[in-house]
């Protein structure tokens, strides 16, 4: 099975909510938001606000894929669950991955 899953730093940032719109009108089956701090990798994108931004521009039914090339995932990943992020890649690098999960299920982001 083949999923088309678009990166949203393709978009134009001054019409994101149209972009993600656009992408999904296209065909897209998920969009993909890269998460990046500039400390895990060198660049830096958004973070869950832009993600609530963009769910809010999507609606409730469309598949927000987030990849958290972040440090402290764990500290954060309640805040993308709140955004509305369907699904989160996180990059373990000695966080405590279940504190996360159970935090983030309990709504302590």
């Amino acid at each position: 099975m083949t999923m088309i899953a678009p990166s949203l730093l393709a978009a134009d940032f001054s019409r994101i909510g149209e972009e993600a719109r656009r992408a999904f009108e296209a065909g897209a089956d998920w969009l993909h938001l890269d998460i990046m701090d500039g400390h895990f990798v060198d660049n830096i994108s958004f973070g869950p606000e832009i993600c609530a931004a963009v769910r809010k521009a999507v609606g409730p039914d469309r598949f927000l894929d987030a990849h958290l090339m972040i440090e402290r995932p764990d500290h954060y990943f309640g805040r993308f669950v709140k955004a509305g992020v369907n699904l989160s890649f996180l990059w373990n690098w000695g966080m405590n991955t279940s504190a996360a999960l159970s935090n983030a299920s309990a709504g302590r982001a």
